[in-house]
């Protein structure tokens, strides 16, 4: 028989409060294990965005409609579409066209005025990507074209 409790009632509290400290790691690392490879996914798109450049190249509004060229420089990976943001001193309205240009590539885009701001006096050029989740992520990067 046990004569002496003392002695397994403190192995056991030991044991407890190295349960809890373990439970408390976990807990905490799966918190943060989230926040960790989200900044680790932005980080490689921010990456993927420097090396993509676009600009408009010419923009006429004479048709009722803003037909936009825009061409790319070289370099970067492939793009999953071009976001255009159209604005006036006060207000913008965003515009998107999927699909990818070559780097060196050239495209012209008709943007509908009824889909845009009134008064416009710039449009914004930008590449963006596609995140993990399949999510539209517009490249911080953009030229401007003043109408």
């Amino acid at each position: 028989m046990i004569k002496n409790k003392k002695g397994l009632s403190s192995i056991v509290g030991t044991l407890l409060i190295i349960l809890l400290v373990i439970a408390a790691v976990g807990i905490v690392w799966a918190v943060l294990r989230g926040t960790i490879q989200g900044g680790a996914n932005e980080i490689g798109l921010n990456d993927q965005c420097l090396k993509v450049s676009i600009r408009a190249t010419a923009v006429d509004d004479s048709t009722g409609n803003y037909s936009v060229t825009y061409e790319r420089d070289a370099g970067g990976e492939d793009i999953a579409g071009v976001s255009f943001i159209v604005s006036n001193s006060t207000d913008g309205t965003f515009y998107n066209v999927a699909g990818n240009i070559a780097p060196n590539g050239k495209k012209t885009t008709l943007i509908p005025f009824e889909d845009t701001v009134a008064n416009a006096i710039k449009i914004e050029v930008s590449g963006y990507l596609l995140d993990t989740e399949g999510n539209n992520y517009v490249c911080s990067t953009t030229n401007e074209f003043n109408l």
